[in-house]
């Protein structure tokens, strides 16, 4: 069995996760969401352009450009954002880390993968020039129900990273569902995680089906009181696993 690869992050020194999000059990989960896809992704869709929103450590991006690569997949062009400068500054020497010190193994060939990072909030930066464009978005966003005292003036910016806002912690993620739709080509992938407390079906399930994408339920892995999930959505037309999607119903929402 090939030993499953991940991410060497010992260039950090503590402190740094002060201020950025550790990878953590969500991050792993959709670590394996998109091992998972491993033939899709390197098959059918051969992405060209990948974004991910929130990268904190840039862990992700740095999985999935490893995924890509290994498989011969594609040269693609990766676009990270993030609100925090900090994670900014991380993804970007995660990303030369690994460039450094992962050389290919034996059968294996590198592909020309390239990372930009930009301090942003959400796809807003890219919004215009990158509208059907993007075939890879990810985010796993701030998922915490919270009070919205708990990021305000004089908190600490890793608040950022977790809290939700108040009611079901998906107030972050429903500025960006709206875009989702025409930001994705004919082809693309939106992979996001979800909390149960999150009632992922209505708050995000329901408004991507009126854009046109299919869910399909990738993990599904109780972490502790948590029951997380990561959801991948599709074009209706595009993949025919998309008829395979795995609903998400009331009763593991509420558990």
């Amino acid at each position: 069995m090939m030993k499953k690869w991940h991410p060497d992050l010992n260039h950090f020194e503590h402190h740094v996760w002060d201020e950025v999000y550790e990878p953590s059990e969500d991050s792993f989960a959709l670590e394996d969401a998109l091992n998972e896809d491993r033939d899709l992704l390197c098959s059918i869709v051969r992405p060209k352009l990948c974004i991910e929103i929130g990268p904190g450590s840039g862990y992700v991006t740095a999985c999935l450009a490893h995924l890509l690569t290994v498989n011969h997949s594609c040269d693609a062009m990766f676009f990270d954002v993030d609100i925090n400068r900090t994670a900014c500054q991380a993804t970007r020497s995660t990303w030369d880390h690994q460039s450094t010190t992962s050389a290919p193994s034996k059968g294996e060939s590198r592909t020309m993968m390239r990372l930009e990072v930009i301090q942003g909030d959400l796809a807003m930066p890219l919004m215009e020039r990158m509208k059907g464009e993007i075939d890879v978005l990810i985010f796993n966003p701030p998922y915490v129900p919270s009070e919205p005292e708990e990021t305000g003036p004089g908190t600490a910016i890793i608040n950022r990273a977790f809290a939700g806002g108040p009611g079901t912690g998906t107030s972050v993620l429903e500025r960006l569902l709206p875009h989702v739709g025409e930001l994705l080509s004919p082809r693309g992938c939106f992979y996001v995680v979800a909390i149960s407390e999150n009632k992922p079906k209505e708050t995000i399930v329901m408004p991507l089906l009126k854009q046109g994408l299919v869910p399909k339920v990738l993990i599904k892995r109780q972490e502790g009181i948590e029951l997380l999930f990561v959801i991948r959505f599709t074009r209706r037309q595009s993949s025919s696993s998309s008829s395979s999607s795995s609903p998400i119903s009331s009763k593991e929402e509420t558990q």
